[in-house]
């Protein structure tokens, strides 16, 4: 079952990228074989990463799905610069979803978690006002902190949301470190951010499966 759902991500993905071509013409997303084989070794790699925390199951569906989507994400922002607000949008509707029906959650946890992600996604809102990043990847980040306040975990929720937020941009950094400038303490041209949120929440994932 786990390589039917893999397989199935894999076609979306081939659909999403059709579907952007069809309906944004600027975008001209052209994906090499090569790319395409990378990217389904990515699927793969997710999906078994995901079924040695979860197993199979509803907690796997919907984590797959999310982190699916930021892969998803992630490619396109590489290719274009490009995060989609509809996109966005959806992906915290469905966070927030998975978030509010997490049940083996007390309500001083949620709580807790509800006031971490306020806190966080106004970090973020302040980034993006201050131009730091675009507003597609602050929305994002607004649906990855509701992803993370779904999880089951024992130490603080400000303590993963604080090492999530340090490491995308690690990471980030890293991914694009031929384009630093370090004159100036700035990037030489514009950078895909998504890459190192999608890389960060994937490392936290297989992390929380291997405790």
């Amino acid at each position: 079952m786990i390589w039917f759902i893999i397989l199935e991500e894999i076609l979306l993905f081939i659909a999403g990228i059709c579907l952007i071509n069809k309906y944004d013409k600027e975008a001209g997303i052209k994906v090499s074989l090569k790319e395409y084989v990378a990217m389904g070794l990515v699927f793969v790699m997710t999906g078994i990463g995901l079924f040695s925390c979860y197993g199979y199951g509803r907690e796997f569906g919907c984590h797959s799905l999310l982190l699916y989507y930021l892969i998803f994400a992630a490619f396109i922002d590489h290719k274009t610069q490009k995060v989609y607000r509809i996109g966005s949008i959806g992906f915290i509707l469905l966070s927030m979803l998975l978030f509010l029906f997490v049940k083996d959650m007390s309500t001083y946890e949620k709580v807790e978690r509800t006031i971490c992600i306020l806190i966080f996604s106004m970090i973020s809102i302040m980034q993006g006002t201050l131009g730091w990043m675009g507003w597609g990847d602050v929305l994002t980040y607004v649906g990855v902190f509701f992803y993370l306040g779904s999880w089951n975990y024992s130490c603080m929720t400000l303590e993963v949301f604080a090492v999530y937020m340090l490491l995308a941009n690690v990471l980030f950094l890293l991914g694009n470190i031929k384009k630093l400038d370090l004159k100036n303490k700035r990037l030489k041209e514009d950078a895909a951010f998504l890459p190192g949120m999608a890389s960060a929440a994937f490392l936290l994932e297989v992390i929380r499966g291997l405790n």
